[in-house]
Formats: C-alpha cells, sequence, structure tokens
C-alpha cells in the first residue's frame, strides 16, 4: 500500500493538475455545509454610540466588512461552523466572540476606549538596547524560517515590545496595536491582532487573530505563482490531514499515519528510507477508523487517540530550511514526518480541518515547523474553486 501510495504522488508530480484535482476532492466536504448571514452593531462600551470604520471580521478568514454611521455590519455566506467574530479599530480594544453558526445570527460588540501613550509608539531608533535583536527572533519564530518567510514583510515592528528571560528561558512579545504583515510568496496582506506570543524552552504558544485579504495580483504569471504556492502551503499540512481524515482518504491524500509513546527525531541508518517503524514497540499501525467519530452536527468530527500520532506525508519533501532547524540531520528526507498529541481526551474539529481550539493539538516536527505566518492560509481557501467545481 506504501508504494502505491508512493508511486501515485510521483506522477502527481509530473502532473499539477491531477494535484489540484485531488486538493479540491480532499476538501469537497465543503461543499454540503450552509451557508448563513451574520449581522449585528458594534458600539462604545461607555457611550453606547454606535462605532463607525470598525473592522468587523471572522479570524483567519478574508470574511469582513466595516460598519456603517450606525455601526451595522453584515456578513454574508459564511458557512456553518464555529468561529471566533472579532472588532477592530484604533483607539480601542479589538471586541471578540465566540460564535457556533447554524443559522442566520445577530451579534452586537461593544468596545472599550483605549488610551496610547506617546510613549509606547516611540521608532525602533529609540527602543531599549538589544530589541532589534528581539525583533529578529521574532520574526523567526512568528514569520518562520521556510522560504516563505523571506517574502513575508511586518509592516509596523515599531508595535512590538519585548520581554526575554534567559535563566526561565522565556521570551515574549506584545504588541499596542494590530500589526500589518504582507506575504508577497502567498499573495496576502493579514492585519492581526497579537493577542499572546510566549516561546518558553522549545514550546512556542501564541495567540493571533488575523484578517486576510487577497493581493492583487500584477500580471498572470504572479496570479499563477501565488496560486501554486497556495496549493503548497496546504498539501501536506495539519489542515490537511484533518480534512483526509473527515473524509477517510488518508491513505489517498498519501499520509501514513502510526501510533508512538513519542516524538523520534533520530532514526538508525539500517531503517527504510520510506521512515517506517519496523520495530512496533516504537510505533505501530493505527486503525483510521478509530481516530475519528461523528460530532454534534453534520459538518463535525471528534478526534481521539493516546499518546502520539506519526503522521507521515509521503506527496512532498523536506523544505532545504527545516534541515537547518535540526542541524543533527545530514540531509533532507522525501517525506514529511510530524507529531500530534491531543490536550484533551477528545478534539472536536470540522470538515475545513479547522480546530475548534487552536491549543487543543500540540504539534512536533514538520507541523510545528510549517506552523507560521509566512504558510499560513485562510480558512476559507479553496472555497471558490469548489464552488465552480461544482457548478461545472
Amino acid at each position: 500500500m506504501a508504494s502505491r501510495a508512493f508511486a501515485m504522488i510521483q506522477k502527481c508530480r509530473l502532473l499539477p493538475c491531477l494535484i489540484c484535482l485531488l486538493m479540491v476532492h480532499a476538501m469537497v466536504a465543503a461543499q454540503s455545509i450552509p451557508r448563513a448571514t451574520i449581522t449585528g452593531v458594534v458600539t462604545d462600551a461607555d457611550t453606547g454610540r454606535p462605532l463607525a470604520d470598525v473592522n468587523v471580521f471572522i479570524a483567519n478568514t478574508t470574511w469582513g466588512a466595516v460598519t456603517d454611521t450606525d455601526g451595522v455590519y453584515t456578513l454574508e455566506r459564511i458557512p456553518y461552523g464555529a468561529y471566533e467574530l472579532v472588532a477592530s479599530r484604533m483607539g480601542y480594544a479589538y471586541g471578540a466572540l465566540r460564535v457556533k453558526l447554524a443559522e442566520a445570527g445577530h451579534y452586537n460588540l461593544a468596545l472599550t476606549p483605549t488610551v496610547i501613550e506617546l510613549g509606547e509608539l516611540v521608532v525602533s531608533s529609540e527602543r531599549p538596547k538589544g530589541w532589534k535583536k528581539h525583533l529578529k527572533k521574532f520574526k523567526e519564530l512568528f514569520l518562520g524560517t521556510s522560504k516563505n518567510a523571506k517574502k513575508t514583510t511586518l509592516l509596523n515592528p515599531e508595535f512590538l515590545d519585548f520581554h526575554e528571560d534567559k535563566a526561565a528561558d522565556t521570551f515574549t512579545a506584545t504588541a499596542v496595536a494590530p500589526l500589518q504583515v504582507v506575504n508577497e510568496a502567498l499573495g496576502y496582506r493579514i492585519e492581526l491582532v497579537l493577542r499572546d506570543f510566549q516561546r518558553h524552552g522549545q514550546e512556542l504558544r501564541f495567540t493571533i487573530k488575523p484578517r486576510f485579504e487577497e493581493l492583487t495580483p500584477k500580471t498572470d504569471q504572479q496570479k499563477k505563482a501565488w496560486e501554486e504556492a497556495r496549493e503548497k502551503a496546504y498539501q501536506g499540512s495539519l489542515r490537511h490531514f484533518l480534512v483526509a481524515l473527515a473524509r477517510k482518504e488518508v491513505t489517498e491524500q498519501a499520509f501514513e499515519v502510526y501510533r508512538t509513546s513519542g516524538p523520534f527525531f533520530h532514526y538508525p541508518k539500517s531503517w527504510p528510507a520510506a521512515g517506517y517503524y519496523p520495530d512496533k514497540k516504537l510505533a505501530e499501525a493505527v486503525d483510521l477508523d478509530s481516530l475519528v467519530a461523528p460530532g454534534v452536527v453534520p459538518y463535525e468530527k471528534q478526534l481521539q487517540f493516546s499518546e502520539y500520532l506519526q503522521v507521515i506525508y509521503l506527496g512532498e519533501k523536506e523544505d532545504e530550511q527545516y534541515l537547518y532547524t535540526y542541524p543533527e540531520r545530514r540531509s533532507l528526507r522525501g517525506y514529511q514526518t510530524s507529531w500530534i498529541r491531543l490536550v484533551e481526551d477528545t478534539v472536536v474539529f470540522d470538515v475545513l480541518g479547522h480546530l475548534e481550539d487552536a491549543y487543543s493539538v500540540i504539534r512536533q516536527g514538520y507541523f510545528f515547523w510549517e506552523a507560521r505566518m509566512a504558510t499560513m492560509l485562510p480558512l476559507d481557501y479553496g472555497l471558490s474553486e469548489m464552488e465552480a467545481v461544482q457548478k461545472d
């Protein structure tokens, strides 16, 4: 079975159109998700007056709107699911509301005024000693070290402040205003609220509330490059794996899954090139049907397993930049290896591969390395293409 899956992917590399069709087929479950309209009013929490020009959006998507003079916003054709509704405007603390959309909804938000002292907005040349060094570290952790990261720019780093405790091995970042990021590799402009950012040892944790906006390509060649880069970012990602699980197409989508007691980053040279574990004490095959149970609603699934899952993706080789993250590795492999562990006994996700709680799954290996802003796609990525296929 493994050799057939690997051969299939080799053929896909020669036929890019086939890769695209496989991706659409894997995500086609989204076609069956009904949609609804979200409306509401945004007001000043102190005065109760409506606020105009507030950005209201579904976090991690391109779905957004701006309030009118009466503070009213409307978001149309939002697929059913669990989301975070965010409202953001300069001079106010952001407002957020978790919603579980199963029909048209009306959600009001009240924003609290904030006062930003002028001293908080000093330019980088006036920053404390070591600020530029900390900014470099932040970019590596937040944007990543992939090829995409080299084409991703943080436009307003002056809003950032950092704290490093070397004794505790912690590094934190805060922002006094929404951050602006332009990803020229994937073709997105992103405005995001950085809620928290902390690295503790080898563990990295950050909470963001981003709104994606597609850039306008200057040429057909650039448009094609962005489409290919987005597809590459999706292929082999945790989201791709969750979609494959929901569709029961794990093998067809070139994933292999094993149960292990923990991550293994060192491999004996005698092990097969494909990366399987011949010793059942280290890892064992998994009954894929046992991993996923139906959710409360048709578009949701429940993920459940103990210890770790090792996830091997045969469809792409490792990025050369990944080798620098693990210098003990002497050469790149022709596949990508990740490990995941559940924080709770059961984790909820939907057929779009969206985790209801982003922190409910701990990622290690390739999934961890890829989980950065420079490779992040909006949740609605691919939906317009699927609708076009459905109409045809």
